[in-house]
Protein backbone atom coordinates (compact mmCIF):
# COMPACT_ATOMS: atom_id res chain seq x y z
CA UNK A 1 0.00 0.00 0.00
CA UNK A 2 1.59 3.29 -1.15
CA UNK A 3 -0.23 4.99 1.87
CA UNK A 4 0.69 2.80 4.72
CA UNK A 5 3.97 0.61 3.26
CA UNK A 6 2.12 -2.55 4.06
CA UNK A 7 1.67 -5.80 1.75
CA UNK A 8 -0.91 -5.89 -0.20
CA UNK A 9 -0.09 -9.16 -1.75
CA UNK A 10 2.43 -11.78 -1.71
CA UNK A 11 2.28 -14.61 -4.53
CA UNK A 12 4.69 -17.56 -5.65
CA UNK A 13 6.94 -19.58 -3.97
CA UNK A 14 9.16 -19.81 -7.00
CA UNK A 15 12.99 -18.78 -6.45
CA UNK A 16 13.50 -15.04 -7.97
CA UNK A 17 15.71 -14.00 -10.93
CA UNK A 18 17.21 -10.95 -12.29
CA UNK A 19 14.21 -10.13 -14.26
CA UNK A 20 12.10 -7.12 -14.33
CA UNK A 21 8.58 -8.03 -14.32
CA UNK A 22 6.21 -6.25 -17.38
CA UNK A 23 2.49 -5.01 -17.28
CA UNK A 24 0.34 -6.18 -20.67
CA UNK A 25 -3.26 -6.69 -21.77
CA UNK A 26 -4.29 -9.99 -22.36
CA UNK A 27 -7.51 -11.45 -22.80
CA UNK A 28 -9.48 -8.49 -21.58
CA UNK A 29 -7.03 -8.39 -18.04
CA UNK A 30 -4.04 -6.35 -16.82
CA UNK A 31 -1.56 -8.99 -16.38
CA UNK A 32 1.77 -8.33 -14.48
CA UNK A 33 4.01 -11.25 -16.60
CA UNK A 34 7.00 -12.59 -14.20
CA UNK A 35 10.27 -14.33 -15.07
CA UNK A 36 11.39 -16.46 -12.10
CA UNK A 37 13.96 -19.05 -11.94
CA UNK A 38 11.89 -21.20 -12.74
CA UNK A 39 8.86 -19.92 -14.44
CA UNK A 40 6.60 -17.76 -16.63
CA UNK A 41 3.87 -16.92 -14.60
CA UNK A 42 1.09 -14.47 -15.37
CA UNK A 43 -0.71 -12.94 -12.59
CA UNK A 44 -3.37 -10.70 -11.51
CA UNK A 45 -1.96 -7.29 -10.43
CA UNK A 46 -4.62 -6.53 -7.77
CA UNK A 47 -4.54 -9.52 -6.13
CA UNK A 48 -1.36 -11.77 -7.04
CA UNK A 49 -3.44 -14.43 -8.24
CA UNK A 50 -2.11 -16.72 -10.89
CA UNK A 51 -3.63 -16.61 -13.97
CA UNK A 52 -1.09 -18.64 -16.24
CA UNK A 53 2.22 -20.50 -15.61
CA UNK A 54 4.75 -21.77 -18.14
CA UNK A 55 7.75 -23.42 -17.48
CA UNK A 56 10.88 -22.40 -18.50
CA UNK A 57 13.36 -24.09 -15.75
CA UNK A 58 17.37 -22.98 -16.17
CA UNK A 59 19.77 -25.90 -17.29
CA UNK A 60 22.62 -24.55 -15.31
CA UNK A 61 21.95 -21.47 -13.03
CA UNK A 62 19.68 -18.49 -13.16
CA UNK A 63 20.92 -16.25 -15.24
CA UNK A 64 17.91 -14.32 -17.36
CA UNK A 65 18.59 -11.10 -17.24
CA UNK A 66 16.72 -9.31 -20.30
CA UNK A 67 13.23 -7.73 -19.89
CA UNK A 68 10.77 -9.97 -21.67
CA UNK A 69 9.34 -8.41 -24.52
CA UNK A 70 5.38 -7.90 -25.36
CA UNK A 71 5.30 -7.95 -29.24
CA UNK A 72 1.54 -8.56 -30.89
CA UNK A 73 0.24 -11.56 -28.53
CA UNK A 74 3.48 -12.88 -28.35
CA UNK A 75 5.90 -12.96 -25.62
CA UNK A 76 10.10 -12.85 -26.32
CA UNK A 77 12.11 -14.33 -23.21
CA UNK A 78 15.97 -14.74 -23.80
CA UNK A 79 18.32 -16.19 -21.72
CA UNK A 80 22.19 -16.79 -21.65
CA UNK A 81 22.58 -20.44 -20.91
CA UNK A 82 18.74 -21.55 -22.24
CA UNK A 83 18.27 -19.75 -25.48
CA UNK A 84 15.19 -18.21 -26.43
CA UNK A 85 11.04 -18.99 -25.94
CA UNK A 86 8.69 -17.43 -27.62
CA UNK A 87 4.77 -17.80 -25.89
CA UNK A 88 1.72 -16.80 -27.37
CA UNK A 89 -0.51 -14.90 -25.29
CA UNK A 90 -4.11 -16.25 -26.15
CA UNK A 91 -6.76 -13.44 -26.30
CA UNK A 92 -9.95 -15.52 -25.82
CA UNK A 93 -8.69 -16.62 -22.32
CA UNK A 94 -6.14 -16.43 -19.93
CA UNK A 95 -3.54 -18.80 -20.72
CA UNK A 96 -0.57 -19.16 -23.35
CA UNK A 97 0.93 -21.36 -25.96
CA UNK A 98 4.59 -22.19 -26.46
CA UNK A 99 5.63 -21.56 -30.11
CA UNK A 100 9.14 -22.18 -29.94
CA UNK A 101 12.14 -22.72 -27.78
CA UNK A 102 15.21 -22.77 -28.90
CA UNK A 103 18.83 -23.32 -27.23
CA UNK A 104 22.43 -23.76 -29.06
CA UNK A 105 24.50 -26.65 -27.31
CA UNK A 106 26.34 -24.03 -24.90
CA UNK A 107 26.84 -20.11 -24.97
CA UNK A 108 29.46 -20.37 -27.26
CA UNK A 109 27.13 -22.64 -29.74
CA UNK A 110 24.13 -20.74 -29.84
CA UNK A 111 20.64 -21.48 -31.24
CA UNK A 112 18.14 -18.31 -32.11
CA UNK A 113 19.27 -15.94 -29.13
CA UNK A 114 21.38 -16.20 -25.80
CA UNK A 115 21.27 -12.91 -24.62
CA UNK A 116 22.09 -11.86 -20.95
CA UNK A 117 21.71 -8.46 -20.34
CA UNK A 118 20.29 -6.61 -23.61
CA UNK A 119 16.44 -6.95 -23.93
CA UNK A 120 16.15 -7.43 -27.33
CA UNK A 121 14.10 -5.62 -30.10
CA UNK A 122 10.74 -6.64 -31.43
CA UNK A 123 9.48 -5.13 -34.86
CA UNK A 124 6.94 -6.72 -37.24
CA UNK A 125 8.20 -10.50 -37.74
CA UNK A 126 11.27 -10.21 -37.00
CA UNK A 127 13.71 -10.45 -33.29
CA UNK A 128 17.04 -8.16 -33.15
CA UNK A 129 18.93 -8.58 -30.52
CA UNK A 130 22.80 -9.15 -29.38
CA UNK A 131 23.77 -13.25 -28.72
CA UNK A 132 26.17 -14.25 -25.93
CA UNK A 133 29.13 -12.56 -27.45
CA UNK A 134 27.92 -9.64 -28.88
CA UNK A 135 26.55 -11.37 -31.90
CA UNK A 136 24.08 -8.81 -33.34
CA UNK A 137 21.10 -11.27 -34.70
CA UNK A 138 17.96 -10.91 -36.68
CA UNK A 139 15.68 -13.56 -35.95
CA UNK A 140 12.57 -14.81 -37.84
CA UNK A 141 9.80 -14.14 -35.29
CA UNK A 142 7.28 -17.28 -35.43
CA UNK A 143 10.46 -19.31 -35.98
CA UNK A 144 13.68 -18.66 -34.50
CA UNK A 145 15.55 -19.05 -37.28
CA UNK A 146 18.30 -16.93 -38.15
CA UNK A 147 17.78 -14.40 -41.07
CA UNK A 148 21.60 -12.54 -40.42
CA UNK A 149 23.95 -11.76 -38.11
CA UNK A 150 26.62 -9.27 -37.96
CA UNK A 151 29.89 -8.61 -35.72
CA UNK A 152 30.23 -4.90 -36.18
CA UNK A 153 28.50 -3.68 -33.45
CA UNK A 154 29.73 -4.58 -30.39
CA UNK A 155 33.20 -6.16 -29.94
CA UNK A 156 32.87 -9.89 -29.43
CA UNK A 157 32.99 -10.75 -25.71
CA UNK A 158 31.26 -12.81 -22.99
CA UNK A 159 28.44 -11.03 -21.96
CA UNK A 160 28.27 -8.06 -24.94
CA UNK A 161 25.65 -5.87 -24.54
CA UNK A 162 23.78 -3.20 -26.35
CA UNK A 163 20.75 -1.54 -25.60
CA UNK A 164 18.09 -0.98 -28.36
CA UNK A 165 15.43 2.46 -28.58
CA UNK A 166 13.21 3.02 -30.87
CA UNK A 167 12.84 6.68 -32.09
CA UNK A 168 10.28 6.96 -35.09
CA UNK A 169 10.97 4.57 -38.42
CA UNK A 170 14.69 3.91 -36.73
CA UNK A 171 16.20 2.17 -33.67
CA UNK A 172 19.15 3.51 -32.20
CA UNK A 173 21.75 0.88 -30.88
CA UNK A 174 23.50 1.94 -27.46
Amino acid sequence: DVKTGKEAWRSLSDGPSYVAPIAIDQAGKRVVVVYTADNVVGLDPQSGRVYWRYPFPPKRMVIGIATPVWHRDMLFLPNFFDGSLLLKLRQDSLAVEKIWQRAGPSEKQTDALHSIISTPYLSGDHIYGIDSYGELRCLELMTGNRVWENLDVVPRARWATAHFIENGDRVWIF
